[in-house]
């Protein structure tokens, strides 16, 4: 099992088309990786703490400019949120069509 793990830990070695399986297949290698590299518990909390610390630093951040955003792009913030609302849906148009194909 060990060096199958290792192996495994190569970063961009899977390529899934679905986001499930890709979060069920990553997350599992990631835990496995963090236990092997540094121990089971050792490795499994500092991970835990990482991502965690990372979801507060992300949310934080876009906060932060989301806040700042109107005031700063003045008139441009509307054209700005429509312009991404439109890649939103072409991008979520895209992914409904490639399941249903």
């Amino acid at each position: 099992m060990g060096p199958t793990i290792r192996r495994n830990c190569r970063p961009g070695l899977y390529r899934h088309q679905s986001f499930l399986p890709d979060l069920v297949g990553h997350g599992r290698i990631i835990v496995d990786c963090a236990g092997t590299i540094m121990g089971a518990f050792l490795g499994v909390l500092i991970m835990f703490a990482a991502h965690i610390w990372m979801d507060y630093a992300w949310l934080g951040g876009t906060a932060s400019l989301t806040a700042r955003g109107r005031s700063f792009l003045g008139k441009w913030y509307r054209i700005l949120l429509i312009a991404f609302g439109i890649g939103m849906l072409y991008f979520g148009t895209e992914f409904i069509v490639s399941g249903v194909s």
